[in-house]
């Protein structure tokens, strides 16, 4: 898949933040950031139950990303699937880290 397409998924925020649009698969078998059109799936082996999958999200980005939990923030998407995380973080890095673990 090109790269373009998935990197739709980042947009850039005010003071060198970027935004991420996720699709969040839970209950997997396993932990996996994958390519999608448009945007970024992330399979979640935590349950959605009482934010346990939320905070895997942020877990495993800040793995990813390899940066504290605390730069990380969900902002939309807190009981649903399609999510948008605020990450503290300038959109080049976080492209390049992302297609470094896509890889």
């Amino acid at each position: 898949m090109s790269n373009a397409v998935w990197q739709e998924a980042l947009r850039e925020g005010a003071g060198g933040k970027t935004f991420i649009h996720l699709r969040v698969t839970p209950r997997s078998s396993t932990l996996a950031l994958e390519a999608g059109e448009g945007f970024l799936r992330v399979r979640l082996t935590a349950p959605p139950v009482e934010g346990k999958a939320n905070e895997l999200l942020l877990e495993f980005l800040s793995r990813v990303l390899d940066i504290p939990a605390r730069r990380l923030q969900l902002v939309k998407g807190l009981k649903g699937r399609e999510k948008v995380v605020l990450v503290d973080m300038p959109l080049p890095l976080v492209a390049e880290k992302i297609e470094k673990a896509l890889s």
